[in-house]
């Protein structure tokens, strides 16, 4: 009713075996097709294949990863799509220097412990959403 007028819509069948999770992956990434733009070749410090953010399992997925509103860190925000209990592991390009739990006007909640190679381990309830507070460091 708020969003009168003519609309567009675009909707994908993805046919699979298993349940719906395992179509999941692919399902989002209908949802932000890839966009390419030509470059030329140099050199560089990175691989070939790299991810600002990285998540396990694969029935947990990053929902944002954006600049805090206070302009202090990153926020990630998690999603369980699982309806049993996961355990997140976050890993990130940049090193991070402490993690926390938040709400989400992005108020502090509790410290997440780093592994020493600098990973995060964040558990999520069955279809939980979460936000976490991210404060990166400057590598050495």
């Amino acid at each position: 009713a708020q969003c009168s007028g003519e609309h567009t819509v675009h909707y994908s069948l993805i046919p699979h075996n298993g349940d719906w999770l395992a179509a999941l992956p692919h399902a989002r990434s209908f949802g932000a097709p890839l966009r390419a733009l030509a470059g030329s070749a140099h050199p560089g410090n990175l691989p070939p294949r790299h991810s600002f953010v990285a998540v396990e399992p694969r029935d947990v997925f990053v929902s944002a990863l954006k600049s805090a509103e206070n302009g202090d860190g990153l926020v990630l925000r998690l999603w369980n799509a699982a309806a049993a209990p996961r355990t997140a592991t976050v890993r990130l390009a940049l090193p991070v220097a402490s993690a926390a739990t938040a709400n989400l006007n992005e108020e502090p909640g509790a410290a997440i412990t780093l592994a020493t190679d600098g990973s995060l381990t964040v558990p999520l309830r069955p279809r939980q959403a979460a936000t976490i507070l991210l404060r990166t460091s400057n590598p050495a």
